[in-house]
Protein backbone atom coordinates (compact mmCIF):
# COMPACT_ATOMS: atom_id res chain seq x y z
CA UNK A 1 0.00 0.00 0.00
CA UNK A 2 1.70 3.27 -0.82
CA UNK A 3 2.08 6.25 1.73
CA UNK A 4 -1.24 8.10 0.33
CA UNK A 5 -3.80 5.19 0.64
CA UNK A 6 -2.76 4.57 3.96
CA UNK A 7 -2.93 8.58 5.15
CA UNK A 8 -6.52 8.55 3.28
CA UNK A 9 -7.49 5.58 5.86
CA UNK A 10 -6.14 6.63 8.49
CA UNK A 11 -8.03 10.26 8.17
CA UNK A 12 -11.31 8.84 7.60
CA UNK A 13 -10.89 6.72 10.34
CA UNK A 14 -10.27 9.36 12.60
CA UNK A 15 -13.17 11.35 11.14
CA UNK A 16 -15.52 8.54 11.65
CA UNK A 17 -14.37 8.61 15.29
CA UNK A 18 -14.82 11.85 16.08
CA UNK A 19 -18.18 12.18 14.56
CA UNK A 20 -19.57 8.92 16.19
CA UNK A 21 -18.06 10.41 19.87
CA UNK A 22 -19.40 13.88 18.83
CA UNK A 23 -23.07 12.45 18.19
CA UNK A 24 -22.81 10.05 21.36
CA UNK A 25 -22.20 12.69 23.56
CA UNK A 26 -24.89 15.26 22.52
CA UNK A 27 -27.25 12.10 22.57
CA UNK A 28 -26.44 10.71 25.98
CA UNK A 29 -26.81 14.69 27.13
CA UNK A 30 -30.14 14.95 25.53
CA UNK A 31 -31.09 11.18 27.10
CA UNK A 32 -30.42 11.99 30.85
CA UNK A 33 -32.09 15.38 30.78
CA UNK A 34 -35.08 14.58 29.01
CA UNK A 35 -35.72 11.19 30.45
CA UNK A 36 -35.78 10.58 34.33
CA UNK A 37 -34.33 7.73 36.18
CA UNK A 38 -36.21 5.24 37.89
CA UNK A 39 -33.42 3.38 39.73
CA UNK A 40 -29.76 3.75 41.26
CA UNK A 41 -26.79 2.39 39.57
CA UNK A 42 -24.65 0.70 41.42
CA UNK A 43 -21.19 2.36 42.46
CA UNK A 44 -19.29 0.45 39.67
CA UNK A 45 -21.24 1.86 37.03
CA UNK A 46 -21.12 5.45 38.76
CA UNK A 47 -17.30 5.60 38.06
CA UNK A 48 -17.84 3.83 35.22
CA UNK A 49 -19.88 6.01 33.34
CA UNK A 50 -18.06 9.09 35.34
CA UNK A 51 -14.76 7.25 33.36
CA UNK A 52 -16.24 7.08 30.16
CA UNK A 53 -17.67 10.75 29.91
CA UNK A 54 -14.00 11.83 31.06
CA UNK A 55 -12.83 9.95 28.03
CA UNK A 56 -14.91 10.90 25.46
CA UNK A 57 -14.48 14.84 26.33
CA UNK A 58 -10.31 13.88 26.59
CA UNK A 59 -10.77 12.38 23.16
CA UNK A 60 -12.94 15.07 21.17
CA UNK A 61 -10.31 17.86 22.68
CA UNK A 62 -7.54 15.82 21.58
CA UNK A 63 -8.82 14.91 18.05
CA UNK A 64 -9.88 18.76 17.66
CA UNK A 65 -6.19 19.91 18.91
CA UNK A 66 -4.64 17.08 16.14
CA UNK A 67 -6.87 17.52 13.44
CA UNK A 68 -5.18 19.68 10.59
CA UNK A 69 -8.17 20.55 8.76
CA UNK A 70 -10.97 19.29 10.85
CA UNK A 71 -13.94 17.64 9.10
CA UNK A 72 -16.87 18.08 11.63
CA UNK A 73 -18.05 21.15 12.09
CA UNK A 74 -17.15 23.07 14.84
CA UNK A 75 -20.27 24.05 16.29
CA UNK A 76 -20.76 20.69 16.18
CA UNK A 77 -17.45 19.66 17.70
CA UNK A 78 -18.56 22.82 20.69
CA UNK A 79 -21.83 21.64 21.08
CA UNK A 80 -20.50 18.12 21.60
CA UNK A 81 -18.17 19.35 24.38
CA UNK A 82 -20.24 21.42 26.14
CA UNK A 83 -23.04 18.07 25.94
CA UNK A 84 -20.31 15.88 27.74
CA UNK A 85 -19.12 19.06 30.66
CA UNK A 86 -23.02 19.00 31.16
CA UNK A 87 -23.31 15.15 31.67
CA UNK A 88 -20.21 15.13 34.00
CA UNK A 89 -22.18 17.95 36.01
CA UNK A 90 -25.29 16.25 36.25
CA UNK A 91 -23.44 13.71 38.71
CA UNK A 92 -23.30 17.15 41.11
CA UNK A 93 -27.35 17.54 40.83
CA UNK A 94 -28.07 15.82 44.82
CA UNK A 95 -27.66 12.57 45.61
CA UNK A 96 -29.94 10.92 43.11
CA UNK A 97 -28.01 12.89 40.27
CA UNK A 98 -24.71 11.57 41.67
CA UNK A 99 -26.00 7.84 41.18
CA UNK A 100 -28.52 7.85 38.12
CA UNK A 101 -26.48 10.54 36.27
CA UNK A 102 -30.07 12.01 35.29
CA UNK A 103 -31.54 15.27 35.95
CA UNK A 104 -34.80 14.28 37.48
CA UNK A 105 -35.31 11.01 39.24
CA UNK A 106 -38.97 9.28 40.18
CA UNK A 107 -40.31 5.53 41.05
CA UNK A 108 -43.27 6.00 38.56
Amino acid sequence: MSDLQTGTSTASRQQAVYWIAALYAIASFLWKVLTPAHEFDSQAVVILGIVFDIGILVGLIATRISAEKPSVPAPLIWAAIVATCGSLLLRFNGDAGWWTGHLTYSLQ
